[in-house]
């Protein structure tokens, strides 16, 4: 049993309650899903976020923690829900490149033991052709190109694709993408 769909906000400060400790905000939130909330899985998945000193930290509140902090306590907070779709909103954005690597290699760990659709929203394009499957570009808000990530970021047919592409470094396109 799970939630429908889990959202990891770009800035999730926004989204906890700053005067609360992790713990009662997750507690109630799984409750208020017909969930239960389990204390031991919540530190485990903090320790493979790469936040320390998880039973320490359950019980921190969002103000005492860095931005970047913040941003995988969202993630543990929308895993622990289960959800049958996941939208990730730019979820690397506030984390260093060590971090957002961890991050990344979590969330895919996530996809594979589990049967949930990601929709992830990213200016990455590393991070789309590690994680996608499918690939929606978008210009002024509307998709020019959508398609198997293998065509879309290798074999683009749209004239703005190809340009978004060209403006990578030719020697560190291979790491971007």
């Amino acid at each position: 049993m799970g939630t429908g769909i889990g959202l990891i906000p770009q800035n999730p400060q926004g989204s906890f309650n700053p005067l609360r400790t992790f713990a009662k905000q997750m507690k109630e939130t799984m409750q208020s899903h017909g969930l239960t909330f389990d204390r031991e899985e919540m530190i485990r998945l903090m320790d493979s976020m790469g936040l320390p000193e998880g039973g320490k930290l359950i019980e921190s509140r969002p103000f005492e923690l860095s931005g970047g902090m913040n941003q995988r306590v969202a993630i543990v907070f929308s895993l622990l829900l289960k959800p049958k779709v996941l939208l990730c909103d730019e979820i690397t954005s506030a984390l260093d490149v060590t971090s957002g690597k961890m991050v990344i290699h979590e969330i895919e760990g996530y996809a594979a033991r589990s049967d949930v659709a990601i929709v992830m929203v990213t200016h990455h394009l590393g991070i789309a052709d590690r994680i996608a499957d499918h690939v929606a570009v978008m210009n002024h808000g509307e998709v020019v190109e959508y398609g198997p990530v293998g065509k879309v970021l290798y074999a683009p047919e749209d004239s703005y694709t190809r340009m978004l592409l060209s403006k990578i470094p030719k020697i560190r396109r291979e790491a971007a993408l």
